[in-house]
């Protein structure tokens, strides 16, 4: 009877063991599998901020273009009424000196 009982409680001790390893792989995948989730979470937000970033630098670089080109245009305009101020002058002072 004595060997029955050590041989239960031998059998008791290694189920025991054989649990406790399956529950330590359960909650290894668990982890696992945890880890992967917030890595996916973490990686689409950083491409949803990517994407956002780089419509805003793209808008950004086409305002300055923008802000470029006016630029340059005021900057012919302003040549432009220059050398047509110094031609109504011209042509007024030839009209001053005739009389």
């Amino acid at each position: 009877m004595s060997d029955n009982i050590l041989l239960q409680s031998t059998n008791s001790t290694q189920m025991r063991k054989a649990v406790e390893l399956w529950q330590v792989l359960v909650g290894l995948v668990g982890l696992l599998i945890a880890i992967w989730g917030a890595a996916e979470m973490y990686s689409s937000k950083l491409e949803a901020n990517a994407s956002k970033n780089a419509t805003t630098v793209e808008n950004h670089e086409q305002r300055i273009k923008q802000l470029e080109n006016d630029r340059a245009e005021t900057k012919s305009d302003l040549k432009e009424i220059k050398q047509s101020q110094q031609e109504i002058l011209l042509i007024l002072k030839d009209k001053q000196d005739r009389k």
